[in-house]
């Protein structure tokens, strides 16, 4: 359908049979498959009831009308020039599901397939399961672009397609963290103080084991995702109290020898006190790339590597479930490790980890 609606002379949007306010408030803009109605065509014209055109504007394409161009722009979210001349790369991974994370669809499998042309996915309209129709998506999104960030960057219900990623499209509404930018003058004079404080043969085998590792991959339900991990203690001695509530849900304490404390609220029955659970680092790609300027040499390059990791970073929680698989823990809230200083590598480890 998205093929159809880009090589269309013309494509007629009846907006609604009452009055319109506004794009932004018209339940056309709500819709799943509406989104590549007015992606994909170069000329589009919209008409209210009894096909008057929309606010009398006569243009004969209304993505030129200044006006109606400008107000479709900031009901979605986008500038005009993406919105005017869109294709499939107009935009990254996670802008495109930020926009189809608010809309809904009659048939809930339709929230995937309303999106098969906007990501160029090979996706074929089988399934009848809503989580694993948005699953195969997301899996083929993560496969091809390779960009974790973008797509396992959320907060909510996990899906049962794989504990990584999420049940429903609305866990894209809010963006992903972006740790603040580090001024140049700061990372140099960081880098001389770790110069004098790790021990350069550790830092370069940290950094190359972790630049050794392969790349994500995600096939068969099945997830590789290369990362830093950090062993975790959880203190589950309030599992049993919360289990016999209606609400079972508590807030966890757990700590890391390299992190230190934190929290986050969890169901009662995510961990057993034998579990094995690790807290993950998975943002490799944009790690190792703010590493990788000209002339710097791969202890430097290492030294940096520490430095960003040392700003705040949102982690991932996954638990042990089988021989060398894991399962993500769904959590209410980001687990959001704050800035601190690094003054050891001990109990850091790289690994790629399968994920069920």
């Amino acid at each position: 359908m998205y093929s159809w609606y880009g090589k269309s002379a013309l494509t007629v949007v009846l907006l609604a049979r009452e009055p319109i306010p506004s794009l932004k408030n018209n339940k056309w803009m709500t819709r799943a498959w509406t989104l590549q109605e007015f992606l994909a065509p170069k000329s589009i014209r919209f008409y209210s009831r009894d096909w008057a055109l929309y606010r009398g504007d006569t243009w004969p394409n209304h993505k030129e009308s200044p006006d109606i161009r400008r107000e479709l722009a900031q009901a979605v979210g986008i500038d005009e020039d993406t919105l005017v001349d869109f294709s499939p790369i107009s935009l990254d991974v996670r802008a495109k599901l930020r926009l189809a994370s608010t809309r809904e669809a009659t048939v809930p499998v339709d929230i995937a397939y309303a999106l098969i042309g906007i990501f160029s996915s090979d996706l074929t309209p089988e399934c009848r399961d809503p989580e694993d129709a948005l699953g195969l998506l997301l899996q083929e999104i993560v496969h091809r672009e390779r960009d974790a960030r973008a797509v396992l960057d959320w907060i909510g219900k996990s899906s049962q397609f794989n504990s990584c990623l999420p049940a429903e499209i609305s866990a894209y509404r809010d963006p992903p963290y972006n740790p603040p930018p580090i001024l140049e003058i700061e990372m140099e004079a960081r880098v001389a103080e770790l110069r004098a404080l790790l021990p350069k043969r550790d830092i370069t085998m940290f950094f190359e084991d972790l630049s050794a590792l392969s790349s994500i991959s995600f096939t068969h339900r099945r997830l590789s995702l290369p990362c830093i991990t950090f062993s975790v203690s959880v203190d589950t001695t309030r599992c049993n109290e919360a289990s016999s509530t209606s609400n079972p849900r508590i807030t966890y304490q757990a700590q890391t020898s390299a992190l230190g404390y934190f929290e986050f609220k969890a169901s009662c029955t995510a961990f057993m006190a034998q579990d094995e659970v690790v807290l993950v680092y998975p943002w490799l790609r944009d790690l190792l790339a703010q590493t990788n300027l000209p002339g710097c040499d791969k202890y430097t390059r290492a030294l940096r590597l520490v430095v960003h990791l040392e700003q705040p970073f949102r982690a991932l929680l996954l638990v042990k479930r089988s021989f060398d698989t894991y399962k993500r823990v769904a959590v209410d809230n980001e687990i959001l490790i704050p800035e601190r200083k690094m003054t050891s590598l001990k109990d850091i480890g790289t690994k790629v980890l399968e994920i069920l």
